[in-house]
């Protein structure tokens, strides 16, 4: 699971790259599971998404103000940082 929290939409960039790291690499993810890349064990597999939950309604007396978005993906327990070679 990876969270993403609620900035307020950064829009785009000049040259139209979008600027909102969310929907960036949800745009990814999706992308990459309609092509089976997923599936062939590339990159986590890829379950879903969740938009902007309110943390506030899970827990009255969180402090974070702002709404999370999700990106649901498998985990890898034995992982390690690849370095340059």
């Amino acid at each position: 699971m990876k969270l993403f929290h609620d900035n307020g939409d950064p829009g785009y960039a000049e040259n139209s790259r979008d600027l909102n790291r969310f929907r960036c690499e949800l745009n990814a993810y999706m992308n990459l599971r309609e092509y089976g890349v997923c599936e062939r064990g590339f990159v986590p597999f890829f379950y879903g998404h969740i938009g902007r939950i309110d943390p506030t309604e899970f827990h009255p007396a969180c402090n974070i103000s702002r709404a999370i978005n999700i990106i649901l993906k498998q985990y890898y327990s034995n992982t390690f940082r690849m370095t340059k070679v």
